[in-house]
Parts: C-alpha cells; sequence; structure tokens
C-alpha cells in the first residue's frame, strides 16, 4: 500500500446562525491506537469554519507514515478545541501519492447531524469520519462532488457566472452553475464544495479528453487555485466510492474572462487518468 503525501480537508458548515466557531478544529489519523496525525487547524486566510461556508486545507504528511490500507472506521476523527461550537455538514476527506498520479479517497461524511463542542451540554468533543473506497473506471456515478478554491490575489475572486459542463462520449450528463448556494462563490481565498446529481449515470470509462468544460459569462475575470472533481456511487447519503475525475491541486489552465486579453472564456478541465484500484474492507 501506498503512504499518503499530500491529505486534503475540505468541509461545509451548515447555514444555521451562530453554527461558526472561533474554536479551532482539529483532525485526527489514528493507525492501531497511535496517532499518525493530529493538527490543531486554526486561522488561515480562509473564512474559517462560517455559517454556510466551504473551506479546503492542504496537509503535507509525507512523513507521517499514514497508509490508507490501515486505517478502518475509528481512524480518522475530525473533533473542535473550545466551547464556541461547530455543527459540520459534509466532510471529505482525500490523499494523493507519487507526485498526485496515485489518488486516496480516504473518509466522507455527508448530512451531519452531530454539533461540535468541547461542552458536554452543546455536543460532542469530536465525530468519527467514516472510510470511503476508490472506485474503478467501471463504477457507476451518479452524483458529482465539486471542490474549488480560489487564489488569494485581491483580484482572483469574481462576480462572474462560471459553469460546468460533462459529456460523456454519447451525451451531456451535466450543467451545473456554480453561483447556486449560500456559499461566497469564487471570492479570493475562498472555497467552495458542490454536491450535484447527474442528469444520467455513468461510468469515468465513457469520458473522453474534452468532457469537462468550464465556462465564464462574464468579463470579472476569476483565477482558481485549486480545483477538483470526485464522483459519486449513490444517488443520496454517504458514498461507498470516489472515483477521481479533475485533479489540478495547483492551478495552471490560466485566468478566465470573456474578455480575451485577460484570460479565456473557456477552459477544458484534463480527466485524471490513473492505475484505479479497488479496496475492499
Amino acid at each position: 500500500m501506498s503512504h499518503i503525501e499530500n491529505l486534503y480537508l475540505g468541509m461545509l458548515t451548515k447555514n444555521y446562525e451562530h453554527i461558526g466557531p472561533d474554536s479551532p478544529i482539529v483532525l485526527i489519523v489514528d493507525e492501531n491506537g497511535k496517532d499518525m496525525l493530529h493538527l490543531n487547524i486554526t486561522d488561515t486566510p480562509q473564512s474559517d469554519f462560517k455559517n454556510g461556508a466551504a473551506n479546503l486545507y492542504h496537509i503535507n504528511v509525507k512523513n507521517k507514515n499514514i497508509e490508507r490500507g490501515m486505517l478502518n472506521n475509528s481512524s480518522v476523527r475530525v473533533g473542535i478545541r473550545g466551547v464556541d461550537h461547530w455543527s459540520p455538514e459534509h466532510i471529505v476527506i482525500w490523499g494523493d501519492h507519487n507526485n498526485e498520479k496515485e489518488i486516496i479517497p480516504v473518509a466522507m461524511e455527508t448530512n451531519l447531524k452531530t454539533r461540535l463542542s468541547t461542552d458536554s451540554k452543546e455536543g460532542a468533543l469530536s465525530i468519527p469520519v467514516m472510510l470511503v473506497n476508490k472506485g474503478t473506471d467501471s463504477t457507476m456515478i451518479n452524483r458529482i462532488l465539486i471542490m474549488i478554491r480560489t487564489s488569494e490575489a485581491p483580484v482572483d475572486g469574481t462576480n462572474s457566472r462560471i459553469e460546468l459542463q460533462i459529456a460523456t462520449r454519447s451525451k451531456q450528463v451535466l450543467n451545473f452553475e456554480c453561483l447556486t448556494s449560500s456559499q461566497l462563490e469564487q471570492e479570493r481565498y475562498r472555497a467552495c464544495m458542490y454536491f450535484v446529481k447527474c442528469q444520467e449515470a455513468f461510468a469515468k470509462r465513457d469520458l473522453f479528453g474534452k468532457s469537462f468544460t468550464l465556462t465564464i459569462s462574464g468579463n470579472d475575470k476569476w483565477l482558481p487555485k485549486s480545483f477538483f472533481i470526485f464522483g459519486i456511487d449513490t444517488v443520496v447519503g454517504n458514498p461507498t466510492k470516489l472515483v477521481p475525475l479533475v485533479y489540478v491541486p495547483i492551478w495552471n489552465l490560466g485566468w478566465m474572462s470573456t474578455n480575451k486579453t485577460e484570460g479565456k472564456s473557456m477552459i477544458e478541465l484534463p480527466v485524471k487518468r490513473e492505475l484505479m484500484v479497488e479496496m475492499v474492507h
């Protein structure tokens, strides 16, 4: 099994009043009773854990010797270090290995009901995040998970409309506008998390080089920092498998704008091709 080199933690906080905490959040990864990672996530340039906001964090774990095959459903936990309670809605954790050539889904929870706090009257101290397996090229995909983070410079955010289209060799399976939620979409420093139901189920083997098209409608230019798309096997609820579809941890595809002097109005996102390994526990 491969040791994870880069770990990514994506979260969406519920959009309720007084849900976003000032208390730090902690990520714990345990192997056979030994903490391989115990990380407090403190203030960052992102709007950490604010109401209705998503967050995306990159953690270098190259020297932590975390191996996906050694984890169980009690190994990955997310907790809090303070009484200012927090209610996460979705949590997803994945990693990569060998210069991003191998993508390693780790754990995922959706539609969470538990509130976190060090005050037992307010919530639980921590919650487990259930493991999720990696799908294959033939796994049927019913939903898409999109995670985006916009770059940091003051002019990198946009108010222009961003749309994602996905097509197989025979038909269009998704047309999604990334400005349809309570999140502060595509603003500088911001992360966004979207779950989108496909118009029709498809498999990764059905995709081709121009399957993923990202367009902008407006001249308010935009520069992402990271862009990830995963396929989800289940129609509702927690997935059992994640399929890496687009994997751009460091955006190198240029600015987007309808103003040709500032960027491209359309970008074709690369399909992530790799050896797909089915993991069973």
